[in-house]
């Protein structure tokens, strides 16, 4: 009598038990990185799923009326490449001051005054350290193109060496916009 062994009843006992770490595994992840965390557009996850499309729009809106800057005139941070394949760029801090620059779009209908501007100030990889900024000082100026733009000055407090991002909501009734840069602190 011949007795030949085979692998597929251990192969299908391992297949079994890969699913089930898998399960686990995918279990563990998601719990650690809740989506009602997520603060991308400073509102509930609820606020953002029912008015998404209404966001989007808004946020079009915004866009087309204005864009957000940071000011590079005081050389306080450089710019640098992090993810070459998505052309992420990042900016090294050299001070504990940010200028950012709401600029009004050459064919922007709305008025630079009507808007408020919201600053947070978080790490990528927990919400402990958030803080909301207050605009130290905030200007009216031209820029060398002739075009309107309000500037905000940010005095940052001093920040643990890593990566921070500077997320900044800008609305009125009517539109919304939201930006985020990345920072690092050397």
């Amino acid at each position: 009598m011949d007795k030949k062994k085979t692998f597929w009843p251990y192969g299908i006992l391992l297949s079994l038990f890969a699913i089930v770490l898998a399960c686990v595994a995918t279990i563990i992840f998601a719990s650690g990185y809740p989506v009602y965390e997520d603060d991308s557009f400073f509102l509930s996850y609820q606020e953002v799923e029912n008015n998404y499309d209404q966001i989007e729009l808004k946020q079009k809106k915004f866009f087309e009326n204005f864009a957000l800057i940071l000011d590079d005139s005081k050389i306080n941070f450089e710019e640098k490449m992090i993810d070459e394949k998505r052309s992420k760029k990042a900016y090294v801090l050299k001070d504990d001051n940010i200028t950012l620059l709401l600029v009004k779009q050459p064919e922007g209908k709305i008025e630079l005054k009507d808007i408020h501007l919201s600053a947070k100030l978080t790490r990528p990889h927990t919400s402990e350290n958030d803080m909301f900024l207050q605009e130290k000082n905030v200007s009216i100026k031209l820029s060398n193109n002739g075009a309107k733009a309000k500037a905000y000055l940010f005095s940052l407090p001093t920040l643990a060496k890593g990566r921070w991002q500077l997320k900044i909501k800008a609305e009125n009734k009517d539109i919304l916009g939201f930006k985020s840069f990345e920072f690092f602190v050397q």
